[in-house]
């Protein structure tokens, strides 16, 4: 079972950086095509490869067939070591994979509610540890790490072949993931993919040191970890964190200084808390197609607000796409 966890943890792990490289190499085709030029087929074929990426794989999955679990889970180690290759294509290929194979694992992991959030909360967390030891730059994600993230990839397909010569079996759980629960969780991996989890944007927001904005809002990150789940009970617990998400956003990017600083700190957590309970209350609806319906919403909202023009569009998309 613990194997099957640090599996889960490695491949949610590998999905938030593959989501980031996938929309950052991404949107620097669409710049070549459209201000460089010429205009050809693979414009519109980039596009469709990701939306194919994020929408298919859960559609295709059906929670009762255990087999796609170590398969899923080897494409995406397999393919990981190609995002760490300083070349743009290399790295749009190999994040399409682990897109790919990270979207139907987590449709997967998502029938057990309990393991499901805190797997994503932690995978959350190690992302933005890398990102802090590479200087705001993921450290996985530089050359240097090549040679380590090959050793990495073949330890965890071992493991994987191990768990299924075992008989890699799906953790216990209630079947079912509701559509609000799914948008949900499309549009808190908009928020954390965009500005929330990312230090650097919120310091440059807040006009704060980033050593220490990085600290408070990992440790924002964990609060779900830190709260029973009787904590987070009922209408009105959501209605509060709603508010706070909302209100803190808004705040961090009219206030400056620390009030702002804290503002994020509070709106991090208040959406990490709120995606564990959307999991934890989620009705049983089935799985596939709502998740892909929370993923079309995350790949709606990143093409919104790198498309339009409004004054905080552009600051976002300009923290937002500075690098992986």
């Amino acid at each position: 079972m613990y194997s099957q966890r640090l599996t889960a943890f490695a491949v949610l792990l590998f999905f938030l950086q593959a989501l980031r490289v996938l929309f950052s190499t991404l949107f620097g085709i669409i710049y070549d095509q459209i201000f460089e030029g010429p205009l050809t087929y693979w414009l519109a074929l980039s596009g469709t490869l990701v939306f194919l990426a994020l929408l298919a794989p859960p559609l295709l999955v059906r929670r009762s067939r255990v087999r796609l679990w170590p398969a899923l889970a080897l494409l995406a180690v397999a393919a990981r070591p190609l995002m760490t290759i300083n070349d743009a294509t290399v790295r749009y290929a190999g994040a399409l994979v682990v897109t790919a194979a990270g979207a139907g694992y987590l449709a997967l992991l998502l029938n057990d509610r309990i393991q499901s959030w805190r797997t994503l909360i932690w995978a959350l967390m190690a992302e933005q540890v890398l990102r802090a030891l590479g200087d705001t730059f993921d450290l996985s994600l530089m050359d240097v790490f090549l040679p380590v993230q090959i050793a990495v990839s073949l330890l965890l397909a071992l493991l994987i072949l191990r768990e299924t010569a075992r008989g890699f079996q799906q953790a216990p759980g209630a079947d079912g993931f509701s559509w609000p629960a799914a948008l949900g969780v499309g549009a808190f991996l908009f928020l954390e993919t965009s500005l929330l989890a990312l230090p650097s944007a919120a310091a440059r927001w807040a006009a704060v040191p980033y050593t220490s904005l990085a600290l408070l809002i990992l440790a924002a990150t964990s609060a779900p970890l830190l709260l029973p789940a009787g904590a987070l009970r009922g209408t009105v617990t959501r209605l509060v964190l709603g508010i706070l998400l909302v209100g803190g956003v808004m705040l961090g990017y009219a206030a400056s200084g620390w009030l702002a600083g804290l503002a994020l700190i509070l709106a991090q957590a208040s959406a990490c808390l709120g995606v564990k309970l959307s999991v934890l209350e989620t009705a049983e609806r089935g799985t596939s197609a709502p998740l892909a319906g929370g993923l079309l919403l995350f790949l709606l909202l990143n093409f919104a607000t790198s498309c339009r023009e409004p004054r905080w569009t552009r600051r976002l998309q300009k923290e937002r796409w500075a690098g992986p």
